[in-house]
């Protein structure tokens, strides 16, 4: 027993010197609270009178009246954030802890919580917790607004609830091309959960920022792309910090530039019309036949000054028809590619542009290009597809039926292909297993070597097929076409 108590005695006398080289000289520290140990109960709660008592960067706890073995350090800040610091060392009566280091560069204390626990039996030990006190704000560093150029453009400005918050900044097309966002603070610092941009195709890019945002502008955070983006939506999650003023958030874009070139378009391009734009509004359609083929893309080409769009429609052989989604103001050079609907290509009657000039100095003029489908061949169908019938029409206007039976399967779509000369169908009609019938659109023309979209049938489980009706008529002279009827088996039984 005699060589414990002096084991411990001089472990004691170690622990201290190694305490008293810690604490070294800090400037003025202030006593936060203090409170007498109680039996039994292994740890103390300090409060302190929060933003009264002042910001501090450090912390010190020392014991005096008796000895303990100090477990942990709990600091619950004024914004309710909490640091823990596991200590585990043993001090004597009159020793004190080196400084225990906040986390930031100053902050509110609300309270303080000590773990101890008890060495030998003299007395009940009082805690005492000191702080470190800054003096002025050097835990707020210098609020940077960012002299931000002429590219950029204010999107939106947020007040920020106390409780969580979720705001949704809408934009579309007409917003034109961003390739990077900021986000400024105001007033006083917020909480952030989430920053995502949702862009004009659906895809979305989440960002990694601080958990709290102080007064001041965020990075430049940069948008995927080399040539920007459309934005659809900017979601925020975040809240108030708990500041006596509520916080703003200002969402700024950054406009991305556009390169006056113009693209090195291909040989399958060609231009359909060039039009003059007047100062007013002005509508200009341009017409076009069967004759010019099959087209997969357009593309405009603005040249000498802007112009602003109303609309843009294309209007196809069969008198259906696409409007396109474009910036309000289209500077000079190439719009994207405007992919028209349709693997193999549509037949275009007219192209419809609504627009006017934008002010410039000169009159703008507006190149439309067409992109051509090329067609090398009848594309390889999948497994699923047979040859159901084949007809060789006669010249001039004809009838054929296809008879077909329940042996046959459940069919989910058709296709023609035309072979030797052309062929205009005047009505395709199928009558199904059930004695129902129904017409199929078709293009009115389809020429040798081509063939036509996939048909689909009515019912989702596919549908027993009785026969397949034809009206149609042949060019004159030249070899007679030979038409294959070719279906899709249904997958579902």
């Amino acid at each position: 027993m005699p060589r414990i108590i002096s084991f411990l005695t001089v472990f004691l006398a170690l622990m201290a010197a190694v305490v008293t080289a810690q604490a070294q000289p800090r400037g003025q520290w202030e006593v936060l609270g203090e409170q007498r140990s109680r039996p039994g109960v292994e740890s103390l709660k300090i409060d302190v009178p929060g933003r009264r008592a002042g910001r501090f960067d450090a912390l010190k706890v020392a014991v005096r009246g008796g000895n303990i073995l100090l477990l942990s350090v709990e600091i619950t800040f004024g914004n309710g954030d909490r640091q823990k610091v596991d200590i585990r060392f043993p001090l004597t009566a009159g020793a004190e802890t080196g400084p225990i280091d906040l986390e930031g560069r100053g902050r509110f204390i609300r309270s303080v919580r000590v773990r101890y626990g008890s060495l030998g039996f003299l007395g009940r030990p009082t805690v005492v917790v000191l702080g470190h006190p800054v003096r002025g704000r050097p835990d707020r560093p210098d609020v940077v607004f960012r002299d931000l150029g002429p590219r950029w453009e204010r999107l939106s400005v947020e007040r920020v609830d106390r409780e969580r918050d979720r705001d949704v900044i809408q934009l579309s097309r007409r917003d034109g091309r961003f390739d990077a966002i900021l986000l400024r603070v105001r007033q006083s610092p917020i909480r952030l959960r989430r920053v995502r941009v949702v862009f004009g195709n659906g895809r979305r890019q989440d960002f990694d920022l601080p958990n709290v945002l102080r007064r001041g502008d965020t990075d430049i955070l940069e948008l995927r792309g080399r040539r920007g983006r459309f934005i659809d939506r900017i979601v925020l999650v975040y809240r108030d910090i708990g500041s006596p003023r509520r916080a703003r958030v200002a969402v700024f874009g950054r406009k991305a530039e556009r390169r006056p070139d113009f693209r090195d378009l291909g040989p399958d391009w060609s231009r359909l019309s060039v039009e003059r734009v007047n100062r007013e509004r002005d509508r200009d359609v341009i017409q076009l036949s069967r004759r010019d083929g099959r087209f997969d893309a357009i593309l405009l080409r603005v040249r000498q000054s802007p112009v602003r769009v109303r609309r843009v429609r294309v209007v196809f052989g069969n008198g259906r028809r696409q409007d396109f989604d474009l910036p309000n103001v289209l500077r000079r050079g190439d719009t994207d590619v405007l992919e028209l609907r349709g693997r193999r290509g549509r037949f275009i009657d007219r192209i419809v542009l609504v627009y006017r000039d934008a002010g410039g100095p000169r009159r703008a003029r507006v190149e439309v290009w067409g992109r051509q489908t090329q067609r090398r061949g009848f594309r390889p169908l999948g497994p699923r597809w047979d040859e159901i019938g084949i007809m060789r029409a006669s010249r001039g206007g004809d009838r054929d039926v296809i008879e077909l039976s329940r042996r046959d399967g459940r069919f989910d779509a058709l296709l023609l292909r035309v072979k030797r000369n052309d062929v205009e169908f005047r009505r395709v009609r199928v009558i199904y297993g059930n004695g129902r019938r129904d017409n199929l659109d078709i293009d009115r023309r389809i020429r040798a070597g081509d063939e036509s979209d996939v048909l689909e049938l009515r019912g989702a489980r596919g549908r027993f097929l009785d026969r397949i009706e034809l009206v149609y008529r042949t060019r004159g002279g030249g070899r007679l076409a030979l038409v294959e009827i070719w279906g899709r088996r249904s997958l579902r039984r």
